[in-house]
């Protein structure tokens, strides 16, 4: 089994696939951690986690840290398969807490408080 894990193909598909995924992953969670890219940063993105979502302080913590430093992880190949197991766990959490009251489309005419899926 963790040999499976480990293993790596040398398929340029999944590369360019586990790239752009830890790009946009990256984007999002140095927003979290630092406030780049109009952001809150840590202590704003905990507070909201914490207080608004009513997440325990260690879950977002490791939200933040999966959606950043995991990222990066991904997009340097390094446990590929965990770090996007992790990301995935994340953006389900992500619909079903924040996102699922908003419906599908994003929120492109600004007519509603949040974006969808």
């Amino acid at each position: 089994m963790l040999k499976k894990i480990l293993t790596t193909d040398n398929s340029y598909n999944w590369t360019i696939l586990r790239i752009a995924l830890g790009v946009v992953m990256l984007a999002h969670g140095l927003q979290k951690a630092f406030g780049w890219f109009g952001g809150y940063g840590w202590d704003g993105t905990m507070g909201y986690f914490t207080g608004a979502v009513g997440m325990p302080y260690i879950l977002g913590a490791f939200t933040i840290l999966i959606e950043s430093v995991g990222a990066f992880l991904l997009i340097i190949g390094f446990a590929g398969r965990i770090n996007a197991a992790l990301i995935g766990i994340v953006m389900i959490g992500a619909f079903f807490v924040d996102h699922i009251h908003n419906g599908f489309f994003m929120n492109w005419f600004c007519n509603q408080k949040g974006e969808g899926i």
